[in-house]
């Protein structure tokens, strides 16, 4: 399943943290404010508790955080400048990079 981090944080320090959160349980950016790959329920668990204990006592920010099954990915569809317009379950399994509109 994909998991999808979301994030508006205006404080540099909170939002390294929360990228470097990201990062560490095998997500990859896809655009500034935005992480996705494919988690595992016991590693999805494990992002949910590190970004709750980051988040803890703070409060300006803003995080979305979505598991999407292969089926609803589907329908997503990656458009870029310079790349072919392409399904993103194609996309996801045969490129590292995606850029979500």
């Amino acid at each position: 399943m994909l998991t999808l981090v979301i994030y508006d944080i205006t404080d540099n320090k909170l939002r390294k943290r929360v990228e470097t959160a990201c990062r560490d349980c095998g997500l990859d950016r896809v655009q500034k404010s935005a992480f996705r790959g494919r988690l595992k329920l016991e590693r999805r668990g494990l992002l949910i508790q590190k970004l709750l204990d980051i988040l803890s006592g703070e409060s300006d920010y803003n995080v979305h955080m979505y598991s999407v099954c292969d089926s609803d990915l589907a329908a997503y569809h990656h458009f870029q400048p310079g790349h072919r317009n392409v399904n993103a379950v194609e996309e996801v399994m045969t490129e590292k990079r995606i850029v979500l509109v």
